[in-house]
């Protein structure tokens, strides 16, 4: 849309599909940041039904302060202004209780049972995992996983059952779309949110790889992020099974982590893939690293 004179706009990030979110100017001071959506975006129903119940901060959306009207729907923020994404464990150990309140929720499906995840489901990954068998053998072998410790690990996918029940689930919880403002947390992107296994939001928090944001991921960060989120769930009345529950966790993954890695290589031979190819090996081997721990 034009903007009226003397407003002034400045990308901000081009999402996946082209989409570009952008930081407003207006004449006497104010910015705002602006994004546009799909026609099916839920992005403001979750707004308005969902995340004001729960106790999270998040960037607050206003009404469009552009009269007439706009060619494409657009939602707007308030501006945090600049944010910075790192992983840091002391952030992580916030956002992870967050997390914990959002699965405890108690909300009614509704609508909510309608939408889809931003990428397949855990039982589709493990489906294309198995197929996948003696490619990511293969990809084993070069980045250094043990086969025998992945001959077991598909065992394991084939024989056993994910037993967790659905929960809200936020759906792009990578380390982009949380930040630390002025000494607050706030978790943002809320457009990809439904039901989901909880460890679905873990995953993405604690072992999810981006060729944007290089990581290294311990055992022992992941072993203080799962104990916070269980001690918070325990403390919200709403304990988890601990042994299933880092089991089950273990399972997911590893089996996501799999499928990961095989889109990353496949990203790498992909001419027209938009990231730089040296970023994806980052990512890669990042992935790799992740595989080798927990399997």
């Amino acid at each position: 849309m034009r903007l009226p004179q003397g407003w002034l706009e400045e990308s901000v990030y081009v999402a996946m599909d082209g989409r570009n979110v952008s930081r407003i100017r207006a004449p006497d001071g104010r910015r705002f940041i602006r994004k546009p959506v799909p026609a099916d975006s839920a992005e403001r129903w979750i707004y308005e039904n969902v995340l004001s119940g729960l106790p999270v901060h998040y960037p607050r959306l206003l009404e469009s302060p552009v009269a007439g009207g706009e060619a494409v729907e657009s939602l707007w923020f308030e501006d945090l202004g600049a944010l910075t994404h790192n992983y840091d464990l002391s952030l992580a150990l916030r956002v992870v209780r967050y997390v914990a309140y959002w699965h405890n929720y108690a909300t009614e499906p509704g609508r909510l049972a309608s939408l889809c995840g931003l990428k397949p489901t855990y039982d589709q990954m493990a489906n294309e995992v198995l197929a996948m068998q003696r490619l990511l053998t293969g990809m084993a072998d070069k980045h250094g996983i043990d086969r025998s410790r992945l001959a077991r690990f598909y065992r394991e996918i084939e024989e056993t059952r994910l037993t967790d029940a659905p929960v809200l689930s936020h759906g792009d919880l990578h380390v982009g779309n949380y930040a630390c403002v002025n000494g607050q947390t706030y978790v943002l992107d809320w457009e990809h949110a439904h039901l989901n296994v909880r460890y679905w939001d873990l995953f993405h928090l604690i072992d999810l790889t981006h060729p944007l944001y290089p990581r290294s991921v311990s055992p022992e960060w992941r072993e203080t992020l799962l104990r916070a989120y269980y001690d918070e769930s325990e403390r919200l009345g709403l304990p988890v099974d601990r042994i299933t529950f880092e089991l089950e966790y273990r399972l997911f993954a590893g089996v996501f982590s799999l499928w990961m890695l095989g889109l990353i290589e496949q990203d790498l031979l992909n001419p027209d893939c938009v990231w730089p190819k040296s970023r994806l090996q980052t990512q890669a081997s990042e992935t790799a690293d992740i595989i080798g721990q927990i399997i």
